[in-house]
């Protein structure tokens, strides 16, 4: 011990400046060790959140996937019965033989189904969408072109001229039918 305080004593003041150098790099080194062994474990525990967090958000979604399945289906079902019931109105009002019933029957039939578009796209696949709407619009044509051929005295013409939606109609509420069979199964 003694040789060592002889060496210390013997030393020049850039000798000193080494040595605190050395001693504060050694120190310097020993903290980062531990910042970096701290960190490590960080890392890994954000990991495992990061999984948890994955996992849950995976929940998450396939719920409100399932949810909003469940509303669509909802929807779906109370309109295809809307529709069933709005086709078997039109189908009444024009299946008669007699064009004067026909004119009284549409004069109070309301040729439109009142489902926006948004919701029949939301509840229906596009073939679907097409045959609900082509169904429609031939049923307000019909409507606005034979009146004014009936008032116009050509009675006959709305009795001929409703074979076509009479049918369009007849096959869309067997459609509509069949819809309603696959969900309530």
């Amino acid at each position: 011990m003694n040789e060592f305080v002889i060496w210390l004593r013997g030393l020049e003041s850039s000798d000193w400046i080494s040595v605190a150098s050395i001693i504060s790099t050694i120190c310097i080194s020993i903290f980062v060790q531990r910042a970096t062994s701290k960190s490590a474990e960080a890392t890994v525990k954000t990991a495992k959140l990061t999984e948890q967090m994955m996992i849950l958000n995976k929940i998450i979604f396939e719920s409100q996937r399932e949810e909003k399945e469940d509303f669509r289906r909802s929807l779906r079902y109370q309109y295809i019965r809307i529709l069933i019931n709005k086709a078997s109105e039109i189908i009444n009002a024009i299946s008669s033989s007699n064009g004067l019933d026909i004119l009284n029957n549409l004069s109070g039939l309301d040729v439109h189904h009142h489902i926006t578009p948004e919701n029949l796209a939301l509840c229906f696949d596009e073939q679907s969408v097409l045959r609900i709407t082509d169904a429609w619009t031939l049923i307000y044509e019909y409507k606005v072109n034979r009146v004014e051929a009936a008032v116009a005295g050509n009675m006959h013409l709305l009795v001929e001229a409703a074979r076509h939606p009479l049918e369009q109609f007849d096959n869309l509420s067997q459609f509509l039918h069949n819809l309603k069979k696959e969900i309530d199964h």
